[in-house]
């Protein structure tokens, strides 16, 4: 998803976006920033406009506000080689307010913010905008220029080892709380959306090697590398399945664990092996 001016007219908008208050939350994405002091992600509530916020400042300090709780820009963290894909992890739970904030699968730092505090639900989601009032008071020196890919947000701290995981591209796993396909049908102005056209992401060059794989492997007329779950399964497992077994719902699929419409039962090791 590219925004190729930072504009009040360019941004993404979602209404009664999160159906569930929350008290800890992973939102995760890509991200190549073309300008520093911008606005990435932020939920807005008839009570603070900024509930949630990510910002980054013009010293390269990542920020995550919570119930309009700002940081100084000299407290950091600071990011690195902003202007290239990075993945961003920003996490806040309310037992003890802790925030952490990844690049790359390393920990930049951590803060405390809004302890025991509730975010409320039916809220409003904009992306590349920072908020002055309920999902709206744009100003364009605020506004996000740059390019974003797979934003997820999960009601849960993410472990170290799923961060690394997505970072490095070999799992992919969809937010249970927000998920990047739900932002396409919600664009305004200027943004234009791609479809895994960026080679320079892990997780899309992984994918890309993993398909390569299931079609060199698999003696089916077309099959591709995904990553799925089931009940009866110990969590997330990457396999090759048929295209009847897959959904518009990006990598991840509800497939029961007898299903004939995947393969590669005794040979993820090799799938995994790609990366």
């Amino acid at each position: 998803m590219d925004f190729p001016q930072a504009s009040v007219e360019n941004y993404v908008k979602i209404e009664n976006a999160i159906r569930d208050k929350i008290t800890v939350f992973s939102l995760c994405l890509w991200a190549k920033i073309s300008r520093n002091y911008s606005s990435i992600f932020a939920y807005s509530s008839q009570q603070y406009d900024s509930e949630i916020a990510v910002f980054l400042y013009e010293n390269l300090a990542l920020d995550l506000a919570i119930k309009k709780i700002w940081s100084q820009p000299q407290d950091g963290p600071t990011i690195s080689a902003y202007d290239s894909w990075h993945f961003y992890c920003l996490q806040w739970r309310n037992n003890d307010g802790l925030i952490e904030i990844y690049q790359d699968g390393i920990k930049l730092g951590t803060k405390h913010k809004a302890v025991g505090y509730t975010i409320p639900s039916n809220g409003i989601v904009v992306i590349g905008q920072e908020l002055d009032s309920y999902g709206g008071g744009f100003d364009s020196n605020e506004a996000f220029q740059g390019s974003l890919a797979s934003l997820n947000l999960w009601r849960k701290f993410l472990t170290v080892n799923v961060i690394q995981g997505m970072a490095s591209g070999v799992i992919n796993v969809n937010g249970d709380l927000f998920q990047w396909r739900n932002l396409r049908n919600h664009v305004f102005g200027h943004v234009n959306i791609r479809e895994r056209s960026e080679a320079e992401i892990p997780e899309y060059r992984v994918q890309i090697l993993r398909n390569e794989w299931c079609g060199n492997n698999v003696h089916e007329a077309f099959t591709y590398a995904r990553f799925i779950r089931s009940k009866e399964m110990d969590g997330y497992t990457w396999r090759c399945v048929t295209p009847a077994a897959m959904l518009d719902e990006n990598m991840c699929y509800d497939i029961t664990k007898n299903s004939t419409l995947y393969y590669t039962r005794n040979k993820k090791e090799e799938l995994l092996g790609i990366n």
